[in-house]
């Protein structure tokens, strides 16, 4: 990892081994479109970070190799971090790290975020600073998972990513007294964890906003009947 010190704003994005994501999806998508899919997300997702005006870094925690390699080639850093047993440790890792190096926020992200733009990162954000909050949370569409950490540094956050995770971390600043806002963002909201989170990509086929996820939906289009059918 290169040396950060004195950068204010790091993005921190998770990413377990490739090869393990989406296995909600193994009844629908063949094996090996599932890691495809994953890293097509991450690309796009750190090619969009970088456009946004308040990011001044971004760290893949990660031991997967193939993500670790695809991380660099989009100009992240990767944090390989031996307390990285699972999501929530990972996190709690890299935001030690990234604490002890004098960065003042962090904004957690998930991977699989294929509809969030700089717009929405940038208005996070600023909303974030403007209201002075020590965590600000960004829930998924169903009100359940939390896609979206943003905190001021340093921080007694803990992290209980899972099901219902969302309730779990308000909870918790609230029961400890950290300052805590919920924002809520459609398209950081959408993320892909079930069939019929495709649903809402139909026009990323032709769109050049997401381009390697676009060229994933073409690469698999026989997978699905669009205009997509949720209950499949």
């Amino acid at each position: 990892m290169t040396h950060i010190s004195g950068i204010s704003m790091w993005v921190v994005i998770p990413v377990k081994d490739l090869d393990s994501c989406k296995s909600r999806l193994a009844h629908a998508l063949p094996a090996h479109a599932r890691p495809a899919l994953m890293g097509a997300l991450l690309a796009d997702l750190l090619d969009m970070l970088k456009t946004c005006q308040n990011i001044t870094g971004i760290a893949v925690v990660t031991r997967c190799p193939r993500a670790a390699q695809l991380a660099t080639a989009h100009g992240a850093d990767v944090l390989a971090l031996e307390n990285d047993n699972c999501l929530n440790s990972g996190v709690t890792a890299a935001i030690a790290e990234l604490t002890n190096q004098n960065i003042f926020e962090a904004l957690v992200l998930h991977a699989d975020l294929p509809l969030v733009n700089a717009v929405d990162i940038d208005a996070l954000i600023h909303t974030h600073r403007a209201n002075g909050t020590a965590v600000t949370l960004v829930p998924d569409n169903q009100q359940n998972g939390t896609n979206a950490i943003l905190l001021s540094l340093p921080s007694d956050m803990q992290f209980f990513y899972g099901q219902h995770s969302y309730t779990q971390h308000f909870d918790f600043c609230k029961i400890n007294h950290l300052a805590v806002q919920t924002v809520r963002n459609e398209r950081i909201g959408s993320d892909i964890d079930l069939w019929q989170d495709f649903a809402p990509l139909l026009s990323l086929r032709t769109a050049g906003n997401r381009l390697q996820l676009a060229r994933w939906l073409e690469q698999y289009d026989d997978l699905f009947d669009w205009p997509l059918a949720a209950n499949q």
